[in-house]
């Protein structure tokens, strides 16, 4: 269960999908500080909230690390339209 600062007052408990939803609306911004058991301390939800939980999280993976350079539109069609060898 999270908290949250609204102004000096306290807000909660609410729930992981509960907090996820406030962030989406806006009403929890990256900067409003929240708590849950756990923390020593109240943080910006922007470090305390998992990724998974928070609006922008697009289920997206990150880039693939290494020069891996994209293929050009010719190459890729020509690869698209060539039968394996």
């Amino acid at each position: 269960m999270w908290y949250y600062a609204d102004g000096q007052e306290q807000r909660g408990p609410v729930s992981d999908q509960e907090v996820s939803a406030l962030m989406q609306s806006r009403t929890v911004r990256p900067e409003t500080l929240v708590w849950r058991e756990g923390q020593a301390a109240w943080q910006p939800a922007i470090e305390a909230v998992p990724q998974q939980l928070r609006p922008d999280a697009t289920g997206t993976p990150p880039p693939i690390p290494g020069d891996q350079p994209e293929p050009s539109p010719s190459k890729a069609a020509t690869a698209a339209t060539e039968p394996y060898s």
